[in-house]
This record gives structure tokens, C-alpha cells and sequence, in this order.
């Protein structure tokens, strides 16, 4: 990777958990957390945000128990084994972990053959998560309004009928390079471009298939095939991901194993990857009629190839698990996320064909992370 960024401290929003803490009480009522989420120490080493003391490694001590204060591993373990939304999608491999890697004993794989940290599976777009930061690390700096449309579905394309050959080899002919993907899976309609949101594979395409030096700039990207795409992204973000590209679909087409990626998040949040200052930058509205199309269930804002769960309204039934998390869930139930706070990363991996797979991985991995956060499992 080309940036040399030294790790920094974060600071932790405090509120945002004890609010949940209190919205998603077992009761129903206001049982409000008996601790601050992040107040202990880290037991990767560090002083936690919440100055509740050093980590293990300087007599401090981190937070197992499910008793209210988070960060809690044991609450987070119990939801995984035990909460109906994801009891619903076993078998998966789930983690959360620090700049420093797996927040202690944060992990594990559930169910009967369940994936592990080196299996290997489809991301689909959680792909985008990469490949956003792949450009905010080539460019830094340099950024331009055109980098920021593509990357937040503002360019105007939508996918074809032909899109599965673009990020699913297996249910068409692939298409050999970039440009060639772009070619069979991206149309212009004029309703969709800025400032609409449409989220698509198209938007990325024509962003990565058009020349460097167009007037409105491009990647130049095109004539690449699916190995000199993944070794041009890895050029960038590192090779400890160990990203191959499955096809030539930069938005979607990304197999990784679980351990590769959660090594990608955690030189996000260690501030390795320039990305961790873009995280939530320009928030665009996905909930925005004619022209528009968002797969989320929620009202979600978007920003550089991530979503950001902050859907906080009354109306939403969901609204407690909103906590401004950044997150990219994949087709076939690949979730990633980073906290609001940038200090912790998670995931919820697994590989599903099912339809609304990316769906459920979410609802139960936001749970895991809310659990995580509280030291409260949620209710069911």
C-alpha cells in the first residue's frame, strides 16, 4: 500500500450506544446500559477511548461479561449463538476486532460447517468497500467531483439484463476485461444521474472502463482482465486482503477469505488506509423517489462505496440498531462493517445464493455489533 499514515486516536461516540442501550431494552422500557460502550481498555493494547484504563498488556482489564458495560464479548457471542436473526442464517463466521487484530475472543464459526477464517467465498459488493478505498489511496489529495459521483452511485447507470455475467461467472459468459463488463451492463438514463442515487454496478464501470485522461476523469481501468484488476487494487490497498477478483466487475465481483479482509479493515481503522477519513464523508440521500434506487430496507445514506446505518426516524421499526455504522453487505451475505467511532471493525461472513442473503447476514450482524457495544443482547 502507498500510504504511510501512522496510527492515530479516534474518538469514541459514546452516546450513540448507551442510546441503544436504552431504545432496545428487553423490557421495552428505558433500561438504560449500567456502563459506557468503549469505556474499558482494548486487550490488543492501547488505552480504551472511554479512559477506563490500559489494556491487558498495561494492567487494565477488558469487559466478557454481558453485565451492561461494553464492549462485552460475551454478549456478542451469545447473540451469535443464540439470536433468532442469526440462528436464521447458520452456518457463518463471525468477528470483531481493533487496529490490532480480534478483539480477544470476538470470533467464531457457527454451525455445522461453518466457514473459518481462511475459506475462501464470493463477497459480491462488499467488493465496493475495497475498491473505494482503492481510489481514495490512488488519488488521496487529489480527489475530484467525478471520483466522488462514481463512488456514490451519482454517474447516472444503471445495470442491464445482462448483469450476471459481470459479477456471477458461473450464470453467463464472462466477460474478459473491464471494459467489456461495462459494454454489456451499464446504461445511461438521464432520471438517475446527479443528483439521484442509483446504486449499481454500472455507476463504478463506466468510472473504471473510461481513460484516465477523459474530461471527466475515469480510472483507465478498461482493457484489464480480473487478475490485473485485483493486482492493481492490491498495488494500492495491500496485499494482506489477498483479493482475487472472481470477474471484472470492480463493484462486485471480489472472493476474499474472511481473515484476508478483516485484515483490510483493520488498516482502515488503524488509519494505514486513507480511507478512514472519507468514511461517512458527503452523505447521499438513498431514499429519494423517481430516478432513484437503493436495495437497502432502510433509509441508509451512502458514501464512497459504503453504506452508513443511520436511519434514526420514528417511522422505522429499526431505528435502535442505527448506529452509524459503515458498512458494505454483499449478495450472498458477506457484511463488513466499522464502527461510527473508527475504532473497531466486524463482519458476518458466509456465502448464500438465497434471495435478501446480504438482508439477514445484517440483521444479525449489527445485533452482534450492538451486543458488542452495550454489553446487552438485543431483544428478540
Amino acid at each position: 500500500m502507498t500510504s504511510t499514515r501512522a496510527p492515530r486516536s479516534i474518538p469514541t461516540f459514546l452516546s450513540i450506544a448507551a442510546a441503544l442501550a436504552c431504545a432496545c431494552s428487553d423490557d421495552g422500557g428505558t433500561g438504560a446500559a449500567s456502563g459506557v460502550p468503549n469505556g474499558g481498555g482494548s486487550p490488543n493494547g492501547g488505552a480504551g477511548d472511554g479512559g477506563g484504563g490500559q489494556s491487558a498488556g498495561g494492567g487494565g482489564t477488558q469487559n466478557t461479561g454481558g453485565g451492561g458495560a461494553g464492549p462485552s464479548i460475551e454478549a456478542a457471542r451469545t447473540t451469535a449463538q443464540t439470536h433468532p436473526a442469526c440462528t436464521a442464517i447458520l452456518p457463518f463466521y463471525w468477528e470483531i476486532g481493533d487496529a490490532a487484530g480480534v478483539y480477544g475472543e470476538a470470533s467464531g464459526s457457527e454451525g455445522a460447517d461453518a466457514p473459518t477464517p481462511s475459506t475462501p467465498m464470493l463477497i459480491a459488493s462488499a467488493t465496493k468497500l475495497v475498491f473505494g478505498a482503492y481510489v481514495v489511496e490512488r488519488f488521496q489529495d487529489d480527489l475530484t467531483l467525478a471520483d466522488e459521483r462514481a463512488l456514490r452511485m451519482q454517474h447516472g447507470y444503471v445495470d442491464s439484463n445482462n448483469g450476471p455475467a459481470c459479477y456471477n461467472p458461473a450464470s453467463a459468459p464472462e466477460p474478459a476485461t473491464v471494459g467489456a463488463c461495462f459494454d454489456i451492463n451499464a446504461t445511461y438514463e438521464a432520471a438517475s444521474d446527479y443528483p439521484s442515487f442509483y446504486y449499481s454496478a454500472g455507476n463504478f464501470l463506466v468510472y473504471a472502463a473510461r481513460p484516465a485522461d477523459a474530461p471527466e476523469k475515469g480510472l483507465g481501468l478498461a482493457a484489464m482482465n480480473k487478475d490485473e484488476l485485483a493486482a492493481e487494487i492490491a498495488s494500492h490497498v495491500g496485499d494482506e486482503l489477498g483479493l482475487e477478483m472472481a470477474s471484472v466487475n470492480p463493484a462486485g465481483g471480489g472472493r476474499a477469505t474472511p481473515g484476508g479482509y478483516a485484515a483490510f479493515l483493520r488498516a482502515v481503522v488503524a488509519g494505514e488506509l486513507a480511507m478512514v477519513d472519507h468514511l461517512g464523508e458527503a452523505p447521499v440521500e438513498t431514499d429519494c423517489g423517481a430516478g432513484c434506487f437503493s436495495p437497502a430496507a432502510e433509509a441508509w445514506h451512502y458514501s464512497w462505496g459504503h453504506w452508513i446505518e443511520d436511519d434514526t426516524s420514528d417511522a422505522n421499526p429499526s431505528a435502535a440498531l442505527n448506529d452509524g455504522a459503515f458498512s458494505s453487505p454483499g449478495l450472498f451475505g458477506f457484511y463488513p462493517w466499522i464502527s461510527r467511532d473508527k475504532q473497531f471493525y466486524g463482519m458476518v461472513a458466509r456465502y448464500d445464493t438465497s434471495a435478501g442473503a446480504y438482508l439477514a447476514s445484517a440483521e444479525c450482524g449489527r445485533r452482534i455489533r450492538f451486543a458488542f457495544l452495550t454489553g446487552q443482547v438485543p431483544p428478540r
